[in-house]
């Protein structure tokens, strides 16, 4: 055979397969503090900033789910169920486009010409 084909991937680390302490060399998409090994400064504004934009990205989609019935995938083939999440998400464009709107009252809707 192959060596190639006996070859083992190289597995992310996690946090219950690291050594406590370090983070070097770490391609871990996340650093999770246990109680004998907190996170150090660094880690900590790391972690702020991915929280501030994974906020700004998961309350949407969940939003869409529970107002337009997305929890689970009904429709038989993937086809179907992407076309009903583009359906959904259009809605929830027009939906934020409208309270937007109301919200910002000095603006004035564009002219026909």
């Amino acid at each position: 055979m192959n060596a190639a084909c006996l070859a083992i991937k190289p597995t992310t680390a996690t946090a219950s397969n690291r050594w406590p302490g370090t983070t070097a060399g770490i391609t871990e998409s996340w650093i999770k503090a246990n109680v004998n090994d907190p996170l150090s400064s660094a880690q900590k504004k790391r972690n702020r900033r991915h929280q501030q934009v994974r906020s700004q990205v998961e309350h949407p989609f969940a939003s869409i789910k529970d107002r337009y019935g997305l929890r689970w995938a009904r429709a038989k083939t993937k086809l179907r169920n992407k076309a009903r999440f583009v359906m959904a998400s259009i809605c929830w464009n027009i939906e934020r486009g409208i309270t937007w709107s109301k919200k910002q009252q000095n603006i004035t809707p564009a002219r026909a010409t």
